[in-house]
């Protein structure tokens, strides 16, 4: 009976451990996809018309800063395989008056 028990309690661990070391993730992604490529095109001196033509409407937008939108990505599909990154654009006159790359992509 004893050997029993024991080989139950061998199985569920081993069940369990295979189901926390799965390879199979749920991939989350969230906010705007940034390619190197438009960035690369983004200029200080740029209508925000223009901006929204190259990389879409912002996620962020704060209500008390509307001379400032966040582009922010995030995707995970296995433990934070690909942290936050994204751009931080200012605006003077309506016009680019600063770029900063935040985050894992700001070389």
């Amino acid at each position: 009976m004893r050997l029993f028990s024991v080989c139950v309690l061998v199985l569920c661990t081993l069940s369990l451990s295979a189901c926390w070391l799965s390879p199979y993730y749920r991939e989350v992604a969230q906010g705007n996809i940034l390619e190197e490529n438009r960035l690369a095109k983004l200029k200080v001196g740029m209508s925000r018309e223009d901006v929204v033509a190259l990389l879409g409407t912002p996620v962020l937008q704060h209500p008390f800063h509307h001379d400032r939108w966040d582009y922010v990505y995030y995707r995970r599909d296995k433990v934070d395989s690909e942290p936050m990154h994204g751009v931080t654009i200012e605006f003077k006159n309506n016009r680019v008056k600063s770029i900063e790359k935040i985050g894992a992509k700001a070389e």
